[in-house]
């Protein structure tokens, strides 16, 4: 005889079900044991999938170098056709990732990735190659703008790359031209001076700072209306005042100054985040 593990009541050694509280005992171990099973197939049919997902996406070495199209990326330079261009001559990245959507459906996808490069050891040379790697607005671009999206992927890790290689180098170069003329060019539209003074067609059109002391600065704004949405996150907005910020098909309708910063996205962030926060554009010792 033994006790039922639910009514402890004594039942038969080989009872398959209780007399007392019509519990089924083995029946409900063989549940347990198939939830077992299920729940450690459906993790390792996750873990598959992880995988497979992000299998295309890995750190390149020169035995094994990533391959976006008609790119070879290694851990140092990229190489497409003949041309080969190294990491270390990359003086400004513009990048630019976008997508908006009407009713939650994507609408639209655009993707931006150009290389500004220079052979010359003079910091303070404003001469450029460009290479256009991918453009939805250039037919000109290395990489076709219809790729697939496992191949935008590995665009948006290449970027990431040669972003985190040369960002001490891109950095400097803003610096350097802040301390020789107390401003920095940016965008080439732009000079932000060492007093947080924008500067557009040689007028002083707002101060970040004041803007930020009065919470006019919007930095990456959304605009949405009539079932659409859109996201801008390399949108750097000062506004005149704090009445309604109205936007028709995303162009401002006021003399607010905005500046799309997706040139060097992450030195401009860096930058202005060092200014907000010390007063200096400088690092702080």
């Amino acid at each position: 005889m033994k006790k039922c593990p639910y009514c402890s009541e004594l039942i038969q050694d080989d009872a398959v079900k209780c007399k007392h509280c019509n519990e089924w005992l083995e029946k409900k171990n063989e549940i347990k044991s198939f939830f077992s099973k299920a729940k450690s197939f459906v993790n390792e049919k996750r873990t598959e999938y992880t995988e497979k997902k992000t299998s295309h996406l890995y750190i390149p070495t020169f035995e094994n170098p990533l391959i976006i199209e008609d790119i070879i990326l290694y851990p140092d330079r990229f190489k497409f056709g003949n041309k080969l261009i190294y990491f270390r001559n990359v003086c400004h990245i513009d990048f630019y990732s976008a997508q908006s959507s009407i009713n939650g459906i994507a609408a639209n996808d655009y993707l931006n990735f150009v290389i500004y490069t220079s052979s010359s050891s003079d910091i303070t040379d404003t001469s450029f190659d460009k290479t256009i790697i991918i453009s939805s607005f250039d037919k000109n671009s290395i990489l076709n703008s219809t790729i697939s999206g496992k191949s935008k992927e590995k665009v948006a890790l290449m970027k990431n790359i040669i972003a985190n290689f040369t960002l001490e180098f891109r950095i400097l170069r803003y610096l350097v031209e802040l301390q020789e003329k107390k401003y920095f060019t940016y965008g080439g539209n732009y000079k932000i001076h060492i007093n947080g003074d924008i500067e557009i067609d040689n007028i002083i059109k707002a101060n970040i700072r004041q803007a930020y002391d009065n919470d006019l600065l919007a930095w990456g704004t959304a605009w949405s209306g009539m079932k659409s949405l859109s996201y801008n996150p390399y949108e750097f907005v000062i506004y005149e005042n704090h009445g309604p910020k109205v936007k028709i098909f995303n162009i401002e309708l006021s003399n607010n100054t905005k500046i799309d910063t997706t040139m060097d996205t992450d030195v401009f962030d860096i930058l202005m985040v060092s200014f907000l926060k010390n007063g200096t554009f400088f690092p702080i010792q």
